[in-house]
């Protein structure tokens, strides 16, 4: 028997996908940066939603988790240079500052990942 949990969590993860897929076949160069952006912030507003409610918690982070995803791989087709690891580290900081307002330790994961995504892009890149 499927656990009920597999269901949500397939369709979260499907529909992030589709967007993805959708942006990198229909879009190129600037309009692909902004579809992935746009759609990770239609992700961004539904995890939010769904965040205040606590039963839905664990499918708010995964849907916050694919908002972040969509964000980073948007900003990177909009942006080079500097201007990428300053928006990662941005990214990185009000991850931290979330997850110390809410008390959410995958949050401080998350902003583990864009700090890491920063500070390698200046590595390479700068």
């Amino acid at each position: 028997m499927i656990p009920r949990a597999v269901f949500p969590t397939t369709l979260v993860l499907a529909s992030g996908a589709f967007a993805f897929y959708s942006a990198l076949l229909l879009f190129d160069g600037l309009a692909q940066g902004v579809a992935l952006v746009v759609a990770a912030l239609v992700f961004a507003g539904a995890g939010a939603w769904l965040f205040r409610v606590r039963a839905f918690r664990d499918l708010s982070t995964l849907v916050l988790v694919l908002s972040l995803a969509l964000g980073a791989v948007g900003a990177a087709s909009l942006l080079s240079g500097a201007s990428l690891t300053y928006v990662w580290a941005a990214e990185a900081v009000v991850l931290f500052w979330l997850a110390r307002r809410t008390v959410e330790i995958r949050f401080q994961v998350a902003a583990i990942v864009y700090l890491g995504l920063a500070v390698l892009h200046a590595l390479t890149h700068e």
